[in-house]
């Protein structure tokens, strides 16, 4: 995997030929590392990624080299040969159902709609934390796109990057992290 800021200057060169291989098990996921304080209800959690607006992050951050995922599982992960027909058809259709309620995530109307979401939780301006490990310009990137949509509405994100020698950020501690925060962080899972 190369990371994507590099993408325009390999489209670009005339030496060698670029290549999008699929299916690509490589997905980025923003995870809660806890639930209290503002990210404790449901509600809020959802209003927060409401305002993710999952294709510009595709075609912006990545240059069109991705595709956004609606779940939290990569739709190659059982749209494969591997994967019977029957349960195929299950897992379409429920993927389906939620791309169809989150490709208007990101919108002008989902972030109106988030805004009243926040509101009836309560959201009394207390930033979240969004976690990115250090280095990583994509993670950054994305943060970076996630704030700006998220103040559209007065909500508050705080972007802290992390050393890889944190990227647990203290789980299974004994000092587990006490305030609201998020994670995004690049998962992979290969098959063999």
């Amino acid at each position: 995997e190369i990371p994507a800021a590099v993408i325009p200057k390999l489209r670009k060169t005339d030496s060698g030929t670029l290549v999008f291989g699929s299916p690509s098990q490589l997905y980025l996921t923003a995870s809660l590392l806890n639930v209290q304080g503002v990210l404790a209800k449901p509600e809020m959690r959802k209003a927060l990624f409401m305002t993710i607006d999952r294709t510009a992050v595709a075609q912006a951050i990545f240059q069109g080299a991705a595709q956004p995922s609606w779940t939290g599982m990569n739709p190659d992960s059982w749209d494969n040969a591997a994967t019977p027909p029957e349960a195929r058809k299950i897992w379409q259709d429920a993927y389906a159902g939620f791309a169809t309620e989150r490709k208007a995530w990101g919108s002008a109307t989902a972030i109106a709609e988030a805004k009243q979401l926040a509101t009836a939780a309560g959201y009394d301006g207390t930033p979240i934390v969004l976690a990115t490990l250090a280095g990583d310009a994509t993670q950054s990137q994305i943060a970076q796109l996630w704030q700006a949509s998220a103040s559209c509405f007065r909500l508050l994100i705080d972007l802290v990057r992390l050393a890889a020698s944190r990227t647990r950020w203290t789980a299974g501690s004994s000092r587990p992290i006490r305030m609201p925060m998020m994670a995004i962080t690049t998962s992979s899972s290969t098959s063999v």
